[in-house]
């Protein structure tokens, strides 16, 4: 699969390559992780972007077709996984990228530093951000047959633009937990903090903001 017109594999030789850079030293264990994690992220939204290209073309695809795929049900399946680790412990304990958002959200848990009103707004009532993406490709499922049941008289194909607007949302949902980690991850690193004894979500929000005055 490309992303952005490149095979995904260049991608992670980049990544290799950035590591060996770093002041800090190679870690063999960060590296691979984030080639997995990168990897998956672009596969998906280059999946729901495939999905675009195939709603604005207009043209029904013949599903009895052997090497038909539905691009949504791709992204789908690269974002879920199949929910499991491998021992069959919870979903936060697993490898699929739907854990891995599920985790930098609680590493990230905001609720202690934002006031109530503003957290029911971020979390629109008690679902995650797991479950907003997971609803997306749900839309993006129940939109992409209207794809060609009406645009026959529409040139403009509206349906393909609400796609690719669904599409863009989602893809904003998906970069939260990039976000999310770096902030962290950068604290727990400025932090000296250990594994076993991270820093809260509030010490981190404190070092950022901090972080940020010494520049201004």
């Amino acid at each position: 699969m490309t992303f952005l017109s490149s095979p995904i594999s260049n991608y992670a030789h980049t990544i290799i390559t950035d590591e060996y850079k770093k002041t800090s030293g190679y870690d063999s264990t960060l590296t691979s992780e984030t080639i997995k994690i990168m990897s998956v992220w672009m596969s998906v939204v280059q999946s729901l972007y495939n999905t675009v290209t195939l709603c604005d073309g207009g043209i029904k695809p013949d599903i009895n077709d052997g090497s038909y795929v539905n691009p949504i049900d791709v992204g789908a399946a690269l974002y879920i996984g199949n929910l499991q680790s491998t021992d069959g412990s919870s979903i936060e304990s697993s490898n699929s990228l739907y854990a891995w958002v599920t985790k930098a959200s609680m590493n990230f848990e905001m609720s202690e530093v934002l006031p109530t009103n503003v957290q029911n707004v971020m979390q629109e009532g008690s679902i995650s951000l797991s479950e907003k993406i997971l609803n997306g490709f749900v839309e993006l499922q129940t939109l992409l047959p209207k794809c060609w049941t009406e645009t026959d008289d529409n040139d403009d194909n509206d349906v393909a633009q609400q796609m690719r607007m669904k599409v863009d949302d989602l893809t904003k949902l998906l970069k939260i937990p990039l976000v999310q980690n770096l902030i962290y991850y950068s604290a727990v690193v400025a932090t000296g903090a250990s594994s076993d004894m991270a820093p809260t979500a509030k010490d981190t929000i404190d070092w950022v903001i901090v972080s940020l005055f010494q520049f201004v």
